[in-house]
């Protein structure tokens, strides 16, 4: 039998009785400025966060001080037994999906095409490498058809500039290399725009999980 289950996305169900819940909520959008479906992007009551172990603000700026981190801290008012923590995005370089052999670093231009909630942050992110960006954004979880291949074939024919590349989310690759589509962009400078999620206080963070890990494990 496992020794344990890690759930995503399961805060709300309330028949779910987990040992440790952590609460996620984004640093532009925090829960305690927030409303419940549809008025607002909540999945359960504002009340229910009292329920968390550990709140993780996330998609901080990369740029927090201490007074900035506290001053979010009094917004959400955490309980007494509550952890509050503050992760943020690290974009690393780009990694080719696609056999072409060219530089990315080397592009002038790009076009970006993805489907996830909030793009603006890569969308930012690439601005800085690119002297020329254009986009193309689609519903989150899209499922990408062979129109929509072509549409980014096209667009990125019309792309001006000879030292140009396409470039994705490593959400959309991992759909799109299920795609029979793919096969599409073969011959094109397709790259993944990887994220790695870092904490301010990582080492923290990571102790608390194991703690409660070797704890529970003991009392096994």
């Amino acid at each position: 039998p496992p020794e344990l289950c890690l759930l995503d996305d399961a805060y709300q169900h309330r028949s779910t009785q987990a040992g440790l819940n952590i609460l996620l909520t984004a640093y532009d959008k925090l829960y305690c400025d927030d409303l419940l479906v549809p008025a607002g992007t909540l999945r359960d009551v504002r009340s229910a966060a009292k329920r968390a172990d550990i709140i993780v603000v996330s998609k901080s700026p990369t740029d927090m001080d201490e007074a900035q981190r506290s001053s979010v801290v009094e917004r959400l008012r955490p309980l007494p037994h509550q952890r509050v923590f503050f992760s943020y995005l690290e974009h690393e370089p780009l990694k080719p999906l696609t056999s072409h052999g060219y530089d990315p670093s080397e592009a002038e231009s790009a076009l970006l095409f993805c489907g996830i909630a909030k793009p603006e942050p890569l969308v930012k992110e690439l601005q800085q490498r690119f002297s020329k960006l254009e986009t193309m954004t689609f519903r989150d979880h899209h499922p990408y058809s062979e129109s929509d291949v072509r549409s980014i074939v096209k667009r990125f024919e019309r792309l001006d500039g000879a030292n140009k590349i396409i470039v994705t989310t490593e959400k959309d690759a991992a759909r799109l290399k299920n795609s029979p589509y793919l096969c599409q962009f073969e011959s094109m400078p397709l790259f993944v725009a990887p994220i790695k999620v870092r904490f301010y206080e990582e080492e923290k963070f990571n102790e608390a999980i194991l703690s409660y890990v070797r704890k529970n494990h003991q009392n096994r």
